[in-house]
């Protein structure tokens, strides 16, 4: 596997992972993830994978 689809797939990893925290009541922890995903999708020029996390993260955010 490359890199790019090791960081990919890390992103896609937080995103989830960040569900799990939102659904047990953990809020700063899914944004933590959720803002590492964000990091990790732009790292790899993926507007439309960073832009689905930060509409998530400002829906969190509340």
């Amino acid at each position: 596997m490359t890199a790019e689809g090791a960081d990919l797939q890390l992103a896609d990893a937080l995103e989830q992972r960040a569900e799990g925290h939102r659904l047990a009541g953990h809020p700063a922890e899914a944004a933590e993830d959720l803002r590492a995903a964000a990091a990790r999708y732009e790292k790899q020029e993926d507007a439309v994978g960073a832009e689905r996390v930060r509409e998530r993260l400002a829906a969190l955010a509340g």
